[in-house]
């Protein structure tokens, strides 16, 4: 009975620590159905799992994709033959237009990666330690592309979302 008891109380240690380990997302969002946008603010709490510490941390801005016709989501859907993102108007093409960036109230440099618009580099204001956590603050607006790209975004005032908001 005891072997079953102590088992049973490491296993859920274990799970309470692991859970405790692993990145989380919070989002408040203010839905525009007239012009088909989010007006977002997030709060990511990172875990650094790794055992270096970190000045930067890069985050998937996945709406970006849609920003433009030399975006390598469109690239790539032209080497489908699908030239519909390529030719797509402006207010059918997704996009994130990020308002600020913070840890603890305090600005954080960030920037686009040069050849890949999905991805962003955020500068630390401090060194993130192994295992250490840390909350960041987004600020954006997420313009929802239409759905006709990849089947995920808006069509007839119904939004199928994926992958549309800030992820580590």
């Amino acid at each position: 009975m005891f072997r079953v008891l102590f088992f049973i109380l490491t296993f859920v240690a274990f799970q309470l620590n692991s859970n405790a380990q692993q990145e989380q997302i919070k989002i408040d969002a203010t839905v525009n159905m007239q012009i088909h946008e989010l007006e977002i603010l997030q709060k990511i709490t990172y875990f650094n799992k790794s055992n270096t510490s970190l000045d930067t941390i890069y985050l998937l801005n996945w709406p970006n994709s849609f920003l433009g016709r030399k975006s390598p989501l469109a690239k790539r859907l032209i080497e489908d033959y699908d030239r519909s993102l390529y030719f797509a108007k402006r207010e059918d093409r997704g996009h994130n237009r990020i308002k600020e960036i913070t840890d603890q109230d305090q600005l954080l440099i960030w920037s686009t990666v040069k050849g890949a618009p999905d991805i962003l580099r955020v500068v630390l204001n401090q060194t993130l330690k192994p295992k250490d956590t840390l909350i960041i603050n987004a600020s954006y607006t997420l313009k929802i592309p239409s759905n006709e790209f990849t089947r995920y975004g808006v069509r007839n005032n119904t939004f199928n979302l994926r992958n549309w908001h800030l992820v580590p």
